[in-house]
């Protein structure tokens, strides 16, 4: 087990350059400790290795991640942070989502597809319920303003036929009474 330090200078890196690559794939760089206590596998070497070599091919980061994936697959930190209050129900749940954890980037991102698409289903579902219950709001809004609009004109036309008798009536006076 090496520090980091150590694990680049082994691999013939500056600390710096071995560092900025393992911020770039982190997921294939397995450790122990915390902190200043971290130490790094032979495997680190290694691997700083492969990709030191692969970036002086003018590798992209994309190809020398499939080329780590074919080589080592993906490290999965296994460790659940300590807190007080765990319980055995906690504790079984976590090691059954362990043992579900892909090892690989392709099973990683089968898995994020999978579950993206089950989200937009849900999603398109939500969608279409919320259109199904626009359109019945939509209808019973038309079905107001047809009722609204009939009760309008049927008043009209009795303002109107009022109108039209009082006329009748005014015409049956002589015309000197026409304005009593």
């Amino acid at each position: 087990m090496y520090t980091f330090k150590q694990a680049a200078e082994l691999a013939g890196l500056h600390e710096n350059t071995a560092r900025t690559y393992r911020d770039r794939f982190l997921e294939f760089f397995a450790c122990t400790g915390e902190g200043r206590r971290r130490r790094y596998p032979e495997e680190a070497v290694a691997i700083l290795k492969l990709i030191s070599e692969k970036v002086s091919q003018n590798l992209t980061q994309e190809q020398i991640q499939v080329e780590l994936e074919r080589k080592y697959g993906l490290f999965i930190n296994t460790k659940t942070p300590e807190h007080n209050n765990t319980t055995l129900e906690d504790n079984n749940n976590t090691t059954s989502q362990l043992e579900i954890i892909p090892t690989t980037r392709t099973q990683f991102l089968e898995l994020v597809r999978s579950a993206v698409a089950q989200e937009l289903q849900s999603r398109d579902d939500v969608i279409a319920e919320l259109k199904a219950e626009l359109e019945k709001s939509r209808k019973n809004f038309n079905d107001l303003m047809d009722k609204q609009e009939s009760l309008i004109q049927e008043r009209d036309e009795r303002i109107i036929a009022q109108i039209r008798e009082l006329m009748v009536e005014k015409q049956k006076n002589p015309w000197w009474q026409f304005w009593k």
